[in-house]
């Protein structure tokens, strides 16, 4: 075969062939805001007015359909929801933390569960980043609740956003 490129078109043994052109994607880069403060100790005492992503899954739990927001620690305390809690840190001072609801977990009144994807340009650049890590994280602490290595149960590491499996010590970080 003899093969010459030639612009937008190529031409394969005499004959001229229109070639495409790889789509181009609009990629939009998610950054980590730049006046959060990551930490994973939870403190003993947050306010009502800590911002919480929680999951059900993999999607996100927030309040509204059009105009979506995150919830508040009293919002979901009022709604009666509870699950495993991890800190993500400070948004300008104010702490949140991402939280994971267990499967099949019946959301009332406004709340409505929706995947990241959905709520982009629609939930503010800073809080879709956080509720990005979030979901990393809660999703690491239910995929790695056994050991990879010997499949016995980890556990917590104290001080440490790290699992560490008791029988051979292998210690499990999320991906972030």
């Amino acid at each position: 075969f003899a093969v010459a490129a030639t612009g937008r078109s190529r031409v394969l043994n005499g004959f001229r062939s229109r070639t495409r052109e790889p789509r181009r994607r609009l990629l939009l880069p998610v950054h980590t805001p730049p006046d959060f403060a990551p930490k994973h100790v939870l403190p003993a005492d947050l306010p009502d007015s800590a911002l919480v992503f929680p999951y059900v899954g993999a999607q996100l739990v927030t309040r509204g359909e059009e105009k979506p927001s995150v919830l508040t620690l009293g919002e979901l305390r009022t709604a009666r929801l509870e699950g495993v809690a991890h800190y993500l840190g400070e948004l300008g001072g104010v702490p949140s933390l991402a939280i994971g609801l267990p499967e099949g977990t019946t959301l009332g009144g406004e709340l409505r569960a929706s995947g990241l994807r959905s709520l982009f340009f629609r939930l503010d650049d800073d809080l879709l980043a956080l509720a990005a890590l979030g979901f990393q994280i809660v999703e690491w602490d239910r995929t790695h609740r056994c050991c990879g290595r010997c499949g016995t149960p980890t556990q917590h590491t104290p001080g440490d956003r790290a699992r560490v499996c008791p029988s051979c010590g292998l210690v499990a970080y999320p991906r972030v």
